[in-house]
């Protein structure tokens, strides 16, 4: 039979501490790997061995000071690839299917409105269909 203790190696038995690491340790890891998934094939794989590699470097690591320091940096390396992954979604990409043409404009102007519909009075486009909060308070009019 497999004990706690087996794993380690040690003999000691496992505190508490540091199986909450361990459990902080693996939801960053699943993480990095969901924060990627929009990346292109061949750079995910690339991203997703270097992360590996990254995690693996300190994988035998007990104590629990330099653990949440590790976990701290990755926080920190979280934010550069929500990045990378920003910036290489947001470029445009090039579609097969023609973009269908923009609705049409129309020919009332509807800058003073509130619900962006005519309003035929003036007090009329004051109020506001969705309860925003425009000039003055609401129970001030």
């Amino acid at each position: 039979m497999v004990t706690p203790t087996s794993r380690v190696g040690s003999g000691a038995a496992l505190s508490f501490a540091y199986f909450v690491n361990r459990s902080q340790v693996l939801k960053q890891y699943r993480l990095f790997l969901r924060e990627i998934r929009p990346l292109a094939r061949d750079t995910r794989l690339e991203v997703q061995h270097t992360i590996r590699a990254k995690f693996d470097a300190t994988r035998h690591e007990t104590n629990p000071t330099e653990v949440k320091r590790h976990l701290a940096y990755g926080h920190s390396q979280m934010q550069h690839v929500r990045e990378l992954v920003n910036s290489v979604s947001s470029t445009p990409m090039k579609s097969s299917r023609p973009s269908s043409p923009a609705p049409p404009k129309p020919s009332v102007s509807l800058a003073g409105t509130w619900t962006d519909a005519p309003a035929d009075d003036v007090n009329e486009s004051q109020e506001d269909i969705k309860g925003r909060v425009g000039k003055g308070w609401p129970w001030s009019r």
